[in-house]
């Protein structure tokens, strides 16, 4: 079936897979869907190396701090939408809030030069959990010990007002 432009009162659109995506902006999910992350933004004192990761709201990059050389991981949003920025900023503050062996601490956050805000938290090595247990095998004693760590950093998060 052929695709059609829409009628003049409908919103721009993405097209993607022949199927239109009503009401984006196609330089706002430009990232996402036209060739991966975008490239590191400038945050003065810090320098920002490779992507570690990516999500809904932005990417997740590697950077070492120039005044002591702390490795980070800060977070970045695609967008300034309003709405992007406001969650990022709830994120920080609940992060700055627990203090917990078994959930990772607030460095510092703030304004990007073009909008926006980073977040940057410290970085944890190792894999995912995803990873790290089909690579062990699965041993029912440390699923349970990690289970356990996950569930004593919810419950702190949760005494303090925070939701995950």
């Amino acid at each position: 079936m052929p695709d059609h432009p829409p009628p003049a009162d409908e919103p721009p659109s993405v097209v993607r897979g022949g199927e239109r995506l009503r009401g984006l902006d196609p330089s706002a999910v430009a990232g996402s869907f036209f060739g991966g992350p975008d490239p590191a933004p400038v945050i003065p004192g810090w320098i920002l190396d490779t992507p570690l990761g990516e999500g809904g709201l932005g990417t997740v990059w590697n950077a070492t701090r120039q005044s002591d050389g702390q490795t980070a991981a800060i977070k970045t949003p695609r967008t300034r939408h309003l709405a992007v920025v406001e969650r990022i900023e709830l994120e920080a503050e609940a992060l700055r809030s627990l203090d917990h062996p078994h959930v990772v601490k607030w460095i510092e956050s703030g304004p990007l030069e073009h909008g926006g805000l980073y977040i940057a938290m410290q970085r944890i090595e190792g894999s995912s959990l995803a990873q790290s247990l089909p690579a062990q095998g699965f041993d029912p004693l440390r699923a349970f010990e990690l289970f356990r760590q996950i569930c004593s950093g919810v419950s702190h998060a949760h005494t303090r007002g925070v939701l995950h």
